[in-house]
């Protein structure tokens, strides 16, 4: 395996387990409230003091991070963009020239060997990728820039592991 695929797995797998602690729940699940309404004896609630309730239940049963305010493709997310995709094609284009000289071998097996084929796996892999990162970073994430940094260090270690055959 070459060493840009080892730690392309390895910041790949880091940034998994970063996304799992992350959204990991802290607390255990909370009880079932139907069994534990059912259990209560039923009294009458007058019903000025039911709709001052409704709010704090309504408030309690939406979980879902809120949007935050402000832009999401800002300075550093173009940034680790147009940084990823530099890396992207100076990867594979120093690979497609190794190969072609024959000076090199691909430890990918799963990768194919042509220039269309190479870009043709990656273009969707990375279009993913940021994606999740724009949506983490659309809910106000702390770890959104993972899965570029994911992409970036993949093709950051292709292209030093390539310079050899130059």
């Amino acid at each position: 395996m070459r060493f840009h695929h080892l730690a392309a797995l390895t910041v790949l797998l880091s940034a998994l387990l970063s996304y799992a602690a992350e959204t990991a729940p802290l607390n255990p699940p909370a009880p079932d409230l139907l069994a534990l309404a059912s259990a209560l004896p039923l009294r009458p609630v007058p019903y000025h003091s039911a709709m001052a309730v409704q709010p704090v239940l309504r408030s309690a049963m939406l979980t879902a991070p809120q949007p935050r305010s402000g832009r999401v493709f800002d300075k550093k997310f173009a940034f680790l963009a147009a940084f990823s995709t530099a890396l992207t094609v100076a990867d594979y284009e120093m690979t497609v020239s190794c190969l072609a000289r024959h000076a090199c071998a691909e430890a990918d097996p799963f990768l194919p060997h042509t220039r269309v084929g190479m870009y043709a796996t990656n273009i969707p892999l990375n279009a993913v990728l940021f994606y999740w990162s724009y949506r983490r970073k659309a809910t106000g994430k702390k770890l959104w820039w993972m899965p570029p940094a994911a992409v970036i260090g993949s093709h950051l270690a292709g292209v030093a592991s390539n310079l050899r055959f130059r």
